[in-house]
């Protein structure tokens, strides 16, 4: 009797087995310039790419759909590389030397691991570029020479934390439509405007076709140079409102900014703007504010240093 119950143990073991198939397990693959596109092809989800080489021209990988996928790009160089909608569900990039990334419509992106993103002289072009999707982060990441660092339409999740922002021709970071983030800890300096460009350190926009942006703190940065600040503009184009903006916080920014706009919030609903120091960047024409247009906007804690021959001005206390 033992026997028939092993036996039957053992081919019930074996059926399970055929029922149920081993997990897949990630692997390791490696690219250089001249087969990126066959080896970027077999990524499997949880996979690791490592990047060797400079890869000139922009990566444009074809039928690849990321999931949970890391690219190690440490000691490459890579001139661009875009994936189309849909591409990407969870996709890494540490490391390397970026001359831009798009993402279209992502869902999951990390960039992290001191990636560095350069772009031409005179600057030109857009770092990191997602259009749609959600949570996106950037950590640990410096953006050099660019007319925009980073544009960030329609995500909805994401968080900008610990990166640098230099020389950029307009604006370092521009939110538009989007909801749910946070910008901290970054660093905003060296703006080389070369026509009538409007640079920002951070500009939020909204649309009338989406939701108002909403929902973002923006905290702890440190913003110097020929720039505006951090600022969320409306309009009201042929009588139809951008919609204005909701719950924006800006609070505990060191902002030395030769445009009158450190901060500026306009049409801004149940808003904080707490806890600044704003300065006037030496040479220019107007003092540096803080400038809160209609909305419901509540203010304290700010320090306005004196510039430009006008005094400084002190908020109440939080």
């Amino acid at each position: 009797m033992k026997t028939i119950i092993a036996a039957a143990l053992s081919i019930g073991a074996a059926l399970i087995a055929l029922a149920w198939p081993p997990a897949a397990t990630s692997a390791e693959l490696m690219a250089r310039p001249g087969d990126f596109a066959a080896v970027a092809a077999r990524l499997k989800p949880g996979d690791t790419l490592t990047l060797v080489g400079r890869f000139p021209g922009p990566l444009r990988p074809k039928g690849a759909l990321l999931s949970g996928v890391t690219i190690r790009a440490r000691g490459a160089a890579v001139e661009g590389l875009f994936y189309p909608a849909g591409a990407v569900q969870g996709l890494t990039i540490v490391g390397g030397t970026w001359a831009g990334v798009r993402v279209d419509g992502a869902e999951g992106l990390t960039v992290t691991g001191g990636a560095v993103f350069r772009g031409p002289d005179p600057a030109d072009g857009y770092g990191l570029f997602v259009n749609g999707g959600r949570d996106v982060a950037v950590t640990g990441v410096a953006f050099e020479s660019f007319k925009t660092a980073i544009v960030l339409n329609r995500v909805e999740g994401f968080r900008v934390e610990g990166s640098g922002f230099a020389r950029m021709r307009s604006d370092g970071m521009t939110i538009g439509e989007s909801r749910r983030g946070r910008v901290a800890g970054n660093v905003f300096h060296g703006t080389r405007i070369t026509g009538d460009e409007h640079p920002d350190a951070v500009q939020l926009y909204s649309r009338p076709a989406s939701p108002p942006t909403a929902d973002i703190v923006i905290e702890d940065n440190d913003v110097a140079g020929m720039t505006q600040g951090l600022a969320g503009f409306n309009h009201v184009r042929n009588g139809v409102d951008d919609g204005g903006f909701d719950r924006i916080a800006v609070r505990g920014n060191r902002l030395k900014v030769g445009f009158p706009h450190a901060v500026a919030l306009y049409d801004c609903r149940d808003c904080r703007v707490e806890g600044n120091a704003v300065e006037t960047y030496p040479g220019a024409a107007y003092r540096a504010s803080i400038n809160a247009v209609r909305g419901s906007v509540a203010r304290c804690g700010n320090r306005i240093a004196p510039g430009a021959g006008k005094p400084g001005l002190v908020d109440p206390a939080c």
